[in-house]
């Protein structure tokens, strides 16, 4: 009996030995982890030139969302090996966004090049890193559509999640950045973000860089999503997305170990 129950608990290999089962073990009902923010970098920031981002502290698995801003339209960006780009929009002549993304696929991964075509356009850049998502496949729930605005208090475009338990993201760099300060997040679901990343660098004509993230327990719509620059900022650019667990059940432990019992 003790035997058919533990059968029922966990998922196994066996290999039988003289005198003993082996049970190779890739997990016993350990619960997940909900999808949270782990760490941000500084930003980088140049005149024009080519800009690499220091990644923060991270781990096999981990999702890298990088977002850059340039304050020309002139550029395109060509992403380092394993790095896709997400969105990008234009704020009129004068500023173009991108985000990009990777799944990191050890805990040293390189720290990746922001490659323009051109020296122009101050340039800055900035990573944050996020854990506990599904750890295989496209990670995101949705990509939000990302607009750019002059207002203190930016209004970006919700989205509307299909599945339950995401983590909501808001992603902003902002120009003209004259006071180090912050940004608050607001939406209706979940009502609050909170704020994961802020830097600012005087390079050039200043520039910032802000995000926020907050838990969404069931799917639906997030409503648009207030970022209030708590600084000067004469224009900036911001996007939402949603980053999705992984599926009911799933076991961390089956993924990057196992353990053994013995049993004579």
């Amino acid at each position: 009996m003790m035997t058919m129950m533990l059968l029922k608990r966990i998922r196994f290999r066996s290999l039988l030995l003289p005198g003993m089962l082996v049970f190779a073990l890739a997990g016993v009902n350990e619960a997940q982890a909900a999808v949270a923010w782990q760490a941000s970098s500084t930003i980088a920031a140049s005149t024009g030139v080519d800009v690499t981002v220091t990644l923060p502290t991270h781990a096999a698995g981990d999702i890298l969302l990088l977002q850059v801003i340039v304050r020309d339209v002139d550029d395109t960006i060509t992403w380092p090996s394993g790095w896709a780009q997400l969105a990008t929009v234009d704020r009129g002549t004068t500023a173009r966004y991108w985000w990009a993304w990777k799944r990191a696929a050890s805990s040293a991964e390189t720290n990746p090049l922001v490659d323009k075509n051109t020296t122009t356009g101050n340039t800055y850049a900035a990573v944050t890193t996020y854990r506990g998502a599904i750890a295989t496949g496209d990670p995101w729930d949705v990509i939000g559509t990302p607009n750019t605005s002059t207002a203190a208090a930016h209004v970006l475009n919700g989205v509307t999640t299909v599945t339950a338990d995401t983590l909501i993201i808001a992603s902003l760099c902002g120009e003209d950045n004259t006071a180090a300060s912050g940004t608050t997040f607001s939406a209706t679901s979940p009502a609050s973000l909170t704020q994961v990343l802020y830097d600012d660098s005087p390079t050039g004509a200043d520039g910032a860089v802000t995000a926020g993230a907050g838990a969404k327990a069931a799917a639906g719509a997030t409503g648009d999503v207030t970022a209030t620059w708590t600084n000067t900022v004469v224009g900036s650019g911001g996007i939402v997305l949603a980053l999705k667990p992984p599926p009911a059940g799933y076991s961390r432990e089956r993924e990057w170990g196992y353990q053994r019992e013995v049993y004579p």
